[in-house]
């Protein structure tokens, strides 16, 4: 018994001791957990503008496209800093057709018209299945289908321009593109690609109609949810090809604001936003954990002008004559609203190309707009707009080739009544315009009504928007081509030259390439169917003390996730501070090395008390027997 005794008291002596090192263990293990739970918090992204479609081919807004660049890779990309990459071609040329060659002649008809791209094995759609280049070759002649309503990507694949796509009859990871003129820009397509086995099963009407409420793509991120309105929720795709992004889930959510989504940033309810207002923007310099980016992006904001001839009966046709339109931009104080309107964070507009590109940008030189209203008043003279009797806006004169004697110089001016830069713009405007007799009535309208106003109605007047466009201008250039017409053109505006240069620079490269589009670019600016009135800079802020890896938003402008032409090199590398270390700042190898020592001293420990022998007592004396 007394030996049994021992024991047990050896065993709870051995039960104590693991209760008390056992909580440590626990505290080390925890550590682990809490490392395990920091390294993937939700990446949270505010956003103004909510989600307009999830089906690529119908989608219109940049919140549309900022979720398509997340789920859906491109056959090219750009770099963070603008320069062609491949994604899912991993290699491509320009070769000649040779069908289209007449072999009668010395010319070859053929060249610069076959475009071959190598497509990159061993990529997963998110579903599991297989990516092949059957998906580039279907989605290349899905866009290429001759329903107008395929205008989706035109700028990236018109079908005035490109024949059609096939897989290559000797290599089936090749894909063939056929174009129908000579073109060199190879790199420039950047398009979505979006996966057969879905797509494919329907008709291009079916296409057309199809909600895609779970987009499946290559991306870096799968699709989880979208609750309307309120956010959309990603999640890493663990067998991306390029490497799992270090974000495991990512949310973009929405806000009525931009003040809103400000205090949310503070708050630390979101991770980064871009406002689109200086006063809001600057608000946030100085909070703790906050750090700001100006970046000059790939953006411009505009007044348009509806030129469409064939416009419904209710659209004042005053608008088709550029004398008008000059007349408007004389009128438009562009350096006061990059100071007043922007807080001094834009470029002022010129060109349809970017500030941010400066190998395109357009310098209008002795042609420029400048604000001036005497000369503003001299054009609508000279055009035969006199003022009316109580000298309250001017009129049309005899023989005006657009509109009868007396129809008045008034028009709708639509603001999108979520853009505060735009509202917040109308009233001055207003103000410039009325001084040379120009009169608009302002109408505040969300911007699905100014889509269909414009897009499916034409019934449009003047209106504020903006828009962005990729590196190369090949993208913003085929905007303004009357391929457009019931496309992406906005402004319904025609000119043969235009066109005629368009299709030149398609097949140049380098200085002529460049010298041909500044003709181009002087000609819209001279006729006017957009004042581009800036260059705004994208304004970010972002908090610090739970994300690191932010890199350099200003120094390289394709990094910020608003540039949706890419997997984004910030999603892909932004990360909970402390995901290395562990959420206390202990280690894995210190994690495991401490556990180690602690089994160790357990086990020693509990040696010490089985293995332990009690001293033996001497030996009693032998009683006597009897």
């Amino acid at each position: 018994m007394g030996e049994a005794t021992n024991r047990t008291r050896s065993v709870i002596a051995v039960g104590i001791v693991i209760a008390l090192l056992v909580p440590s263990l626990g505290y080390l293990g925890g550590l682990g957990i809490a490392k395990a739970q920091d390294e993937v918090p939700p990446f949270r992204i505010g956003m103004l503008q909510p989600i307009g479609s999830l089906n690529p081919f119908t989608a219109i807004e940049d919140s549309d496209y900022i979720v398509f660049n997340a789920v859906y890779d491109r056959l090219t990309t750009w770099s963070e800093d603008w320069e062609p990459k491949e994604n899912l071609a991993e290699d491509w040329r320009v070769l000649s057709w040779e069908a289209a060659d007449d072999p009668q002649t010395e010319a070859d008809e053929g060249a610069n018209r076959h475009w071959q791209y190598d497509v990159r094995d061993g990529v997963q759609w998110h579903d599991g299945q297989p990516f092949t280049a059957e998906d580039v070759n279907y989605t290349l002649n899905l866009n290429l289908n001759e329903d107008p309503r395929f205008w989706a990507f035109t700028p990236y694949i018109s079908p005035q321009i490109f024949d059609h796509a096939e897989v290559n009859k000797t290599s089936t990871s090749t894909v063939d593109l056929y174009l129908k003129v000579p073109c060199l820009q190879i790199d420039t397509m950047s398009l979505p690609i979006v996966p057969k086995h879905i797509f494919g099963e329907m008709t291009p009407d079916e296409v057309l109609d199809f909600t895609n409420d779970h987009p499946i793509g290559t991306g870096p991120f799968k699709f989880v949810e979208y609750v309307t309105g309120d956010h959309v929720t990603l999640v890493a795709n663990e067998n991306y090809t390029w490497g799992k992004p270090k974000i495991e889930t990512l949310q973009i959510v929405f806000y009525g604001s931009d003040q809103v989504m400000a205090e949310a940033l503070k708050a630390g309810d979101i991770e980064i936003a871009r406002f689109p207002r200086a006063l809001t923007y600057d608000s946030l310099k100085d909070q703790a954990n906050i750090s700001t980016a100006e970046v000059r992006a790939n953006y411009w904001s505009d007044i348009g002008f509806n030129c469409y001839p064939d416009a419904p009966s209710s659209v004042n046709p005053l608008l088709r004559d550029e004398n008008v339109r000059q007349a408007i931009h004389y009128a438009t104080n562009k350096q006061f609203l990059i100071d007043i309107v922007f807080g001094g964070y834009a470029d002022e507009g010129t060109g349809l190309t970017f500030k941010a590109t400066p190998q395109w940008w357009f310098d209008p030189g002795d042609d420029k707009f400048e604000f001036n209203l005497t000369k503003a008043n001299e054009t609508l003279d000279a055009a035969g707009y006199d003022w009316n009797n109580q000298h309250t806006v001017r009129v049309a004169g005899p023989g005006n080739p657009y509109a009868n004697p007396n129809t008045p110089l008034e028009f709708e001016l639509l603001v999108i009544n979520t853009a505060p830069e735009d509202v917040a713009t109308a009233p001055y405007l207003k103000a410039w315009w009325e001084i040379v007799g120009v009169n608009v009535d302002i109408i505040y309208l969300d911007e699905n009504e100014l889509e269909t106003r414009i897009y499916w109605n034409a019934d449009h007047e003047i209106y504020l928007w903006y828009w962005s466009g990729m590196p190369d201008p090949r993208y913003i250039l085929e905007v303004q081509t009357s391929n457009e017409i019931w496309g992406w053109s906005d402004n319904f505006w025609t000119n043969e030259t235009y066109d005629a240069l368009y299709m030149e620079q398609l097949n140049q490269t380098g200085a002529t390439r460049n010298a041909t589009i500044q003709q181009m670019l002087r000609i819209n600016y001279l006729s006017s169917p957009f004042i581009v009135t800036a260059y705004p800079w994208f304004l970010f802020a972002y908090r610090t003390d739970k994300w690191t890896g932010w890199g350099d938003l200003s120094a390289h402008p394709g990094r910020s996730y608003w540039f949706y032409y890419q997997p984004n090199a910030m999603l892909m590398e932004v990360e909970p501070i402390g995901a290395e270390e562990g959420g206390g700042g202990v280690s894995d190898a210190v994690i495991i090395a401490v556990a180690i020592v602690v089994l160790v001293a357990i086990v020693a420990i509990a040696s010490y008390f089985l293995l332990k022998k009690k001293p033996e007592e001497p030996a009693k004396p032998s009683e006597p027997t009897p």
